[in-house]
């Protein structure tokens, strides 16, 4: 069969495009979570961007992915960056021609989409077919969690004294300025401005929230935690802090642990990618690696626009704070009451549909 690719027009297609999420993920029309994320996605043209397949004898459209904007600062320059998500074929196409030509559509178009580099968080399974589109592997997220049994989540080595703390629905200014003072040279960090967090989590009935730690004299932001509650857990979303080692990064999270304890939690869950010094951070605070069923692994297309340098230092693991859950945009049914449950497969891989 022979397909063609095409930008998304959300009039014209927003009917095939909602029976492809019905297919693959939840059906925004029976579920509200969805739909929220539906019209997020495809009704911010200036943050995200999305290719159709149609299938040419037919004129069908079999398929569709998406990129949403996160930009990332590589070695302190600002990049152009993207997260692909809702890869979807319908099962009559899934031969490999019609997801090797959304892809070549993608790598082909995301320069001036304004996406000069992608990223992909998916199954290990999944992975040679993106190879095969000019991706290539980063490194692997690997998922940890800590129970929170008893008076456990107070125990850690932490309790500054100049620091308080607070629980906030929405980014606000201060989040600018730790934006501003937190550079770490020779990393890969996300471009997490008050305006990108409150457009990427806020106001939507996944409720997230942001744990905040602040400098106990003058409020200064010295690092937050954005989460989402699931069943008897936390689920970490985002984390950024003035420092990404030592004490203020221990207090940070360990107030956290504490903060859900007293809130009802049972467990604590990140995933991450990066620097073995912040993995050393969690175990100090009892994190655990989960078994290797949950690792998945990171990939990103960069367009031959950017600098050799900037190219090198992308694909090199361990100048990476990536943490995993910031790339999903489908969450479990129990965040999302109402639908039926989304299967095991698309949670796997962030909507990357089999």
């Amino acid at each position: 069969m022979a397909y063609s690719v095409v930008p998304v027009d959300i009039v014209r297609h927003r009917d095939a495009l909602l029976a492809l999420w019905a297919d693959h993920t939840y059906d925004p029309r029976k579920n509200a979570g969805a739909m929220d994320r539906f019209n997020w996605l495809y009704g911010s043209p200036e943050r995200s961007c999305t290719w159709i397949a149609i299938e040419t004898s037919s004129h069908a459209v079999i398929g569709a992915c998406s990129v949403f904007r996160a930009n990332r600062r590589v070695d302190g320059r600002l990049v152009k960056a993207g997260v692909m998500n809702l890869f979807m074929i319908d099962a009559k196409h899934r031969t490999g021609a019609a997801a090797l030509a959304l892809q070549r559509a993608l790598t082909a178009g995301c320069h001036e989409a304004g996406f000069d580099v992608v990223l992909i968080k998916l199954s290990f399974h999944r992975m040679p077919v993106f190879i095969r589109g000019g991706f290539k592997r980063v490194g692997t997220v690997h998922k940890w969690r800590r129970w929170l049994d008893g008076d456990d989540a107070g125990d850690s080595p932490r309790r500054t004294g100049s620091c308080r703390r607070e629980i906030i629905s929405a980014a606000d200014a201060r989040f600018d300025q730790l934006l501003q003072t937190a550079m770490f040279p020779g990393r890969n960090t996300g471009e997490t401005t008050s305006e990108y967090l409150n457009w990427r989590y806020t106001g939507f009935r996944d409720n997230y929230r942001y744990y905040c730690l602040l400098h106990q004299d003058d409020g200064r932001l010295l690092g937050y935690v954005v989460y989402h509650r699931m069943n008897e857990g936390a689920i970490v979303a985002d984390i950024s802090c003035e420092t990404l080692c030592g004490p203020t990064i221990d207090e940070l999270l360990g107030g956290f642990s504490e903060a859900m304890r007293t809130d009802g939690c049972a467990w604590i869950s990140v995933a991450y990618l990066g620097h073995s010094s912040f993995e050393e951070c969690l175990r100090r605070l009892e994190f655990q690696p989960m078994k290797s069923t949950k690792d998945r692994p990171l990939l990103a297309y960069a367009d031959a626009s950017l600098s050799e340098e900037i190219r090198n230092s992308l694909f090199e693991s361990r100048n990476w704070f990536f943490v995993g859950d910031q790339t999903a945009i489908l969450l479990a049914e129990s965040v999302w009451r109402n639908g039926p449950l989304i299967t095991e497969t698309a949670l796997q891989t962030d909507g990357i549909a089999p």
